[in-house]
Parts: structure tokens; C-alpha cells; sequence
């Protein structure tokens, strides 16, 4: 080979090399603008964030809020009477199905997995309906409020003489977020997933939200050294508690044998957009 034919050669792979670089750098850049980054360059179980649904509560007046977690449970052919709700709060479906009736006649189903928002937005009053469980198991649906606090629903006539099948409610916790500003507010529901082995560093969250752990267990850890471990069915709450405080330092770490699933409803002002580190 000609010495000519040999320089030209090492130009061109000189170049090449050159744009290979150039096209890493364009790529590693574009990962860090979008919502989620891409987790190639981190090593270790993955995790990651599915929205299941976001809702507008319209404009909230200024005062103290609770936030409430409960289980309501029907038994097959249970029903309620045409009803509104007015707290505003997100559902989702564990276990059966449920059919939503409005008093147009029209109806939809919800079965194991969906999800569905009840209650009013701002002062725009919720239409009544009626909720049943036209299936053969109970029904058990995940319901996360927001309440005044202080609020006290309308108590009405004991139904211990209504025959038939029967349904309650069972309270799983209720967190005071202490006073908030006047606003517009989002209600927030999604599920987080991770892969056992999974820890994270010491952090803190700036919206509040209920957990309910739906697969696996995870343990949080205090900067205290104290601890506490929640496995599927547990609940625990995240965010700053009480009003503006913030929350305390904590980190996360899966400590079951498999993977780890929780639901998460968050209280969010409209057009929050979280601090990227």
C-alpha cells in the first residue's frame, strides 16, 4: 500500500472515531432532558413509576387537610343507594369487580386494576350514583381522601335491619397535612416497581402521599438508626406531614425475595414539577 493511500486511511478512521464520540455525547445528553432518564449507566435492580391516573380537584380553599386510606368491602349482590361523595378521592379495584350506575341509566365496570375518581371538583358538586358488586367473590376497593379537618360525614339510619348482603369500610390510616395554602391541587395515583435488591440513599419527599404496598416488602430506614419493615397489605405515608415541615431523611431498601409494588396517591399543586438531581 502506497503511503498516500495509508494517510487517507488514518484519516478516515480518525473521523469515524470522531463521530462515534460526538454521537455518545448527543445520546448520554438526551437521556438527562426527558421525564424519565435511563438507567444503562446505573447498575443494580431497576425501578420505575407507572401513572395510573391524575385528576384535578379544582381550586381548594385554604385550611387543614387529612388524608385517609381505606379498604371498602362488599360482599357478591351488595349495593348502595343513589349517592354523591363529597370529599374528593381516587379508588382502586384489589379484588372483584364493581358496577358503577349513573341515573341516566348508563353504567360502567371496574374490574381488579382499574381505577376511578369520586367526589367533587372545587365547588363543581359530583351527579349521585349508585355502586354494586354484580360478582361472585367480595369486592374489596383501596379508597384514598382528602378530608377538612374536622370533618364529620352526615351519620345515617343504622342499616342492621337491611337484609341482603352486606358492606363496610375499614379505616387503614389517616395523616393530618397540616395547613395548606389556597390553590389549585392534583390528585395523583401510580404505582412504584422495583427489583429485589433494590435500596436507595438517604432522601426526603416535598408532596405528601398515602403507600399501600401491593407485592413484596420493603424496610425504611431513619438517619435515627431506627427502622420499620411493610409487607403487601401494609401502609405507610411519605411527604412533608405537617404543613411546610419538611419531612425527615429515610432510605429505602427491598428486603423481600422478590419484587416490590406499591400504590401511591399524592396530593400535588397544580404545575409542581419535582427538583432533578
Amino acid at each position: 500500500m502506497s503511503n498516500g493511500r495509508k494517510t487517507s486511511l488514518k484519516k478516515s478512521i480518525f473521523l469515524l472515531g470522531l463521530t462515534v464520540v460526538a454521537g455518545i455525547g448527543v445520546a448520554s445528553f438526551s437521556f438527562g432532558t426527558g421525564e424519565k432518564q435511563a438507567s444503562a449507566a446505573e447498575p443494580g435492580p431497576k425501578h420505575w413509576s407507572d401513572v395510573l391516573r391524575k385528576d384535578s380537584l379544582g381550586f381548594l380553599e385554604a385550611g387543614k387537610r387529612d388524608l385517609r386510606a381505606r379498604i371498602i368491602n362488599f360482599e357478591p349482590g351488595a349495593e348502595t343507594p343513589f349517592h354523591a361523595h363529597d370529599v374528593p378521592g381516587i379508588r382502586y379495584v384489589l379484588e372483584g369487580a364493581t358496577t358503577i350506575y349513573q341515573e341516566d341509566g348508563t353504567s360502567k365496570t371496574y374490574e381488579a386494576g382499574s381505577t376511578f375518581f369520586a367526589g367533587p371538583v372545587g365547588n363543581t358538586p359530583m351527579p349521585p350514583h349508585k355502586a354494586k358488586n354484580n360478582g361472585k367473590v367480595n369486592l374489596k376497593i383501596l379508597a384514598v381522601e382528602l378530608f377538612p379537618e374536622g370533618y364529620k360525614k352526615k351519620k345515617k339510619k343504622a342499616s342492621a335491619a337491611e337484609p341482603g348482603p352486606k358492606r363496610w369500610s375499614d379505616v387503614l390510616r389517616k395523616d393530618s397535612l397540616g395547613f395548606l395554602e389556597a390553590g389549585k391541587h392534583d390528585l395523583k395515583m401510580r404505582i412504584f416497581n422495583w427489583e429485589y435488591g433494590g435500596e436507595t440513599p438517604y432522601h426526603t419527599h416535598d408532596v405528601p402521599g398515602a403507600r399501600y404496598v401491593l407485592e413484596g416488602e420493603i424496610t425504611i430506614f431513619e438517619e435515627d438508626g431506627t427502622s420499620k419493615t411493610y409487607k403487601s397489605g401494609g401502609t405507610y405515608f411519605a411527604g412533608p406531614k405537617i404543613g411546610n415541615n419538611p419531612m425527615p431523611k429515610h432510605k429505602a431498601k427491598i428486603t423481600g425475595k422478590g419484587k416490590y409494588r406499591v400504590l401511591i396517591v399524592e396530593l400535588i399543586p397544580e404545575g409542581h414539577k419535582k427538583e432533578k438531581k
